[in-house]
């Protein structure tokens, strides 16, 4: 971990950066709530006042019970959604939509209440997520910064836009700002918040650290550093991180670099920089606790020189297993001419295993990816050598009928096997970054859920249900998480739930049809007496306290078992994690 400042220290550089700060209201109640819990005053001097804001801040993203983190941490979003968040969009906006739309010929588009709430709910929707990442990012054990440096880093983002490219730096943000908070760039905000640190230190310390040079030390760096000002140095960092070339990342051929837990950091995070990873382990302190933890390997490829210098895959250890593999794709997935080198690499280090489904899912999503984005090719195609022939009206019919069956296109579409996969059935996709997939959501909202889903369950289109009001007798596949409040009997042909599902406060004894449940399963004190023929829950089952006394023709269970005493026999079960008894 990098060396924290004591609060009186912290204190006096946020003091100095936000002098309005020590009279917040946020401080001023964390001032009252530690003098409440201490019972000690806490006095006027400001740093202090900082240094009992900081330790609130601490409290919420690493509190003692690890299980109030993400309540807390949801409560701290929404109260700064409710402060940053746009809550009107300006009239400008309008205007210069109603601009384009002209100049795209649409002629003169009126403004809608309708248009105007969608507008608004997009935009309030990219803003709010926008935030959450900072505060996600911030507040993980990945930015071991201390954290007057966190705080310095949020504050400022709340005050800035998007990059402009042009100018080559961050838009003034305002009360009417519609475009979303900065993007994260992990190894640009490395360099900012390394260089302050460093900088305070030898403020600290009245002496200069001599260490080598590992932010862009030109000239323009070292005044940018003077004034402390975070969206400037941000942007230039971001402008002194170039990715390898188009050419240079088609190359494959490379080598492997391992460094061993313990070891000198900094030949890996000075072998990082200048390269545009988005690894956080581009930072100093990062690297230093990341090797602490474990051994890290990169592969590297060659540069324009010959030299194996670009980093295109990291492998970060643990507790001597694998935690991570991280590439430099978007949310640092791994190239696809990547995945197969890592495969073989992970394979050989231990808790490679786990590695395996993300590698098979990840070639899996594209090939379904290849498949639709080759329909819409062909579709265009179609609709051009049409328009070329004079019959437009034809080929919007084509565009805005998107069942039809024309065995000129060749439609390809996705088989049942394909169907599962996509929408998760069997198991969860899984990737290599940060988040899931965004590829799963989009490709899902182009298609038609309820015929899929009936491909899938082989039955009609009427027996599919979205959600709990269209449920009735005939259905067959429920969507969603549901609580199920029936007086005492289950709709007779319910077959298979695709989510959560409670029984606590239903009246249910018997399963009936009942199968599948993609979900979490809670039948705790519930009045269920017999499974009937389900065989599978996907996550997570709760049996406390339940008048369940044989599990029937039960086979699976994806997660863990939570069980008030060893009645249940689970000896032919499958499952996935551990078997709980209270």
């Amino acid at each position: 971990m990098p060396e924290k400042f004591s609060s009186g220290e912290s204190g006096d550089f946020l003091k100095e950066k936000y002098p309005d700060l020590p009279k917040s209201p946020e401080v001023e109640s964390a001032v009252k709530r530690q003098e409440i819990r201490e019972g000690e005053e806490v006095g006027n001097d400001p740093r202090e006042k900082i240094g009992a804001y900081l330790d609130r801040l601490n409290e919420i993203f690493n509190p003692e019970d690890a299980d109030k983190k993400e309540r807390r941490v949801d409560f701290l979003k929404d109260k700064l959604h409710d402060k940053f968040v746009i809550k009107e969009l300006p009239e400008s906006y309008f205007k210069q939509q109603q601009k384009i739309a002209r100049e795209q010929g649409h002629g003169d588009i009126e403004i809608t209440d309708q248009l105007r709430q969608e507008a608004l709910k997009t935009i309030t929707a990219d803003q709010a997520q926008s935030l959450d990442n900072w505060v996600d990012y911030l507040g993980s054990s990945d930015a071991t910064y201390p954290d007057w440096l966190k705080y310095w880093a949020f504050r400022s983002i709340t005050g800035l836009s998007q990059y402009d490219k042009e100018t080559h730096e961050f838009k003034k943000r305002s009360k009417s700002t519609t475009a979303p908070f900065p993007d994260i760039n992990r190894e640009a905000l490395a360099y900012v918040l390394d260089a302050i640190e460093k900088q305070q230190k030898e403020k600290k310390e009245k002496k200069k650290i001599e260490t080598e040079p590992k932010q862009p030390t030109d000239e323009e760096w070292e005044k940018l550093l003077k004034t402390q000002n975070f969206g400037k140095l941000y942007a230039h960092a971001i402008e002194k991180i170039t990715p390898a070339s188009e050419e240079e990342k088609e190359n494959i051929q490379g080598e492997w670099v391992k460094y061993e837990q313990g070891s000198d950091a900094k030949p890996l995070y000075e072998s990082l920089q200048g390269h545009g990873t988005g690894w956080c382990t581009a930072g100093e302190s990062v690297a230093k606790t990341q090797l602490q933890a474990g051994e890290f390997h990169v592969f590297y490829t060659k540069d324009k020189q010959g030299l194996n210098k670009i980093p295109r895959i990291a492998i970060r250890m643990q507790e001597g297993e694998i935690v991570e593999v991280r590439g430099i794709n978007a949310d640092q997935n791994l190239e696809p001419v990547m995945v197969d080198i890592a495969k073989e690499r992970y394979n050989k280090l231990p808790g490679g295993l786990k590695y395996e489904k993300k590698s098979n899912d990840m070639k899996e999503l594209t090939e379904i990816e290849s498949k639709i984005k080759k329909r819409k090719e062909k579709i265009s195609k179609l609709e051009n050598e049409l328009k070329e022939r004079g019959e437009e009206e034809i080929a919007a019919e084509i565009l805005l009928d998107d069942t039809i069956n024309i065995d000129d296109l060749e439609e390809v579409e996705l088989n049942k096997k394909e169907l599962e996969f996509l929408y998760e059935i069997n198991s969860e996709i899984n990737s290599f970054g940060y988040k899931k997939d965004p590829r799963i959501e989009e490709l899902i909202s182009t298609r038609d859920k309820k015929e899929d889903y009936a491909k899938i369950f082989n039955c009609d289109i009427e027996c599919i249900a979205l959600e709990s009001k269209d449920i009735n007798d005939e259905t067959v596949v429920l969507v969603g998480d549901h609580s199920f409040i029936f007086e005492s009997l289950m709709p007779k042909n319910l077959k298979y739930i695709l989510g959560n599902v409670s029984f606590v406060h239903s009246h249910i004894q018997d399963l009936g049809k009942l199968e599948f449940i993609k979900g979490d399963v809670d039948f705790h004190k519930s009045e269920v007496i017999n499974l009937g023929k389900l065989r599978i829950i996907g996550g997570n089952a709760i049996f406390q306290r339940s008048k369940i006394k044989d599990l029937g023709q039960l086979q699976s269970i994806g997660g863990w078992v939570s069980v008030a005493s060893e009645d249940l026999d689970f000896s032919n079960i499958k499952v996935g994690e551990d078997i709980i008894l209270d």
